[in-house]
């Protein structure tokens, strides 16, 4: 799968779709997709920018 340089990807607000979202970019990340951007809000901006900067899991408490 390529991802065009016209395609971003559209991140949504909320507590448990956040915690949802950040598994698929954690998936998106061991994959090595990325989008050329991001447009998010809320929770979505949190995940997104762990996702922008390529660290993946760092939504997830230490143990």
């Amino acid at each position: 799968m390529e991802i065009g340089k016209e395609t971003g990807l559209i991140l949504e607000g909320g507590g448990m779709r956040g915690v949802f979202t950040s598994g698929v970019l954690d998936a998106f990340m061991k994959h090595e997709r990325y989008f050329h951007y991001v447009v998010a809000v809320s929770a979505g901006a949190c995940n997104g920018l762990s996702y922008m900067s390529r660290q993946p899991r760092r939504h997830a408490s230490p143990t």
